[in-house]
């Protein structure tokens, strides 16, 4: 069995050394990158080991918090150090090789696994032109998953709420939230949302409003860690909320009518979902 993947964003060779060192007496290998290349590969990761410079740019990138990402340095930590380790998230700051020891126990730790082996699936469902369905085929693939949190991000939809049939359902829809960037447990958001057949809906509401990609991306995390399915039901067009529910996703589903035009609407939009 391929064993879980440390994520490394280390620039400097004598700390990376020290983590390949660490990441081979704990049995998990190290993929190095300059930055994660989608959302889905930086929660998925085991283990981030990141130094001060990508943690600014993982900040930047507006990266969801997530267990388990601790900033490295060669030298004792400064207020700049603690300051981006605070922006990203991180759980500790370790020096190395100093307390070369605290970053094994963090490694074995991972190793086993640890609280966040049970993690969901995330789809996309996006239609290849307009009215092909993708909408419907989002609320058929959440009610065939045992449980499954869906997810309009559609503001100009109508509703998806329509889709499910819990428009008159009492609870919160996107316009009644009021959610930051960082963790929001899924048990609170499963109380507080409609709920049909298994699956926890969140939906737009009747007059179009833009969702913003940090409350998003909170709400994909949170569906994420707690292993059930997210379907996320995304519209054609770009915005930020858009791009983050595509780059989370474990699978992007295209649902396509079989005429000539759809196919070549369909062609032209998988250009830019692949990007």
């Amino acid at each position: 069995m391929t064993p879980p993947a440390v994520l490394a964003l280390v620039e400097q060779r004598p700390l990376r050394d020290d983590v390949d060192r660490v990441a081979a007496a704990a049995a998990l290998r190290v993929v190095h990158a300059d930055r994660p290349s989608s959302r889905a590969v930086w929660m998925s990761a085991a283990l981030v080991v990141l130094d001060t410079a990508a943690a600014g740019r993982c900040a930047h990138d507006g990266l969801p918090r997530r267990d388990r990402v601790f900033l490295v340095s060669a030298s004792e930590p400064d207020g700049e150090d603690w300051k981006v380790a605070v922006s990203v998230g991180a759980q500790r700051v370790i020096r190395l090789p100093d307390h070369e020891a605290d970053l094994i126990d963090a490694f074995t730790e991972a190793s086993r696994g640890g609280s966040d082996v049970r993690r969901g699936a995330v789809v996309a469902t996006i239609g290849g032109c307009g009215g092909a369905g993708a909408s419907l085929f989002a609320a058929a693939l959440a009610q065939a998953a045992p449980q499954s949190l869906l997810i309009d991000t559609d503001p100009w939809g109508g509703g998806l709420d329509l889709a499910m049939g819990t428009e008159s359902t009492p609870g919160l829809r996107w316009q009644d939230l009021t959610l930051r960037d960082g963790r929001l447990g899924f048990d609170a958001l499963h109380a507080a949302l409609p709920r049909c057949r298994g699956v926890t809906v969140l939906s737009g509401g009747r007059h179009g409003a833009d969702i913003d990609a940090g409350p998003l991306s909170a709400v994909i995390d949170a569906g994420r860690r707690a292993g059930v399915a997210v379907i996320c039901d995304v519209p054609r067009r770009s915005s930020p909320a858009v791009e983050v529910a595509l780059e989370s996703a474990d699978l992007v589903v295209t649902v396509v009518p079989a005429d000539v035009r759809a196919a070549a609407a369909a062609g032209a939009l998988t250009g830019w979902v692949r990007t």
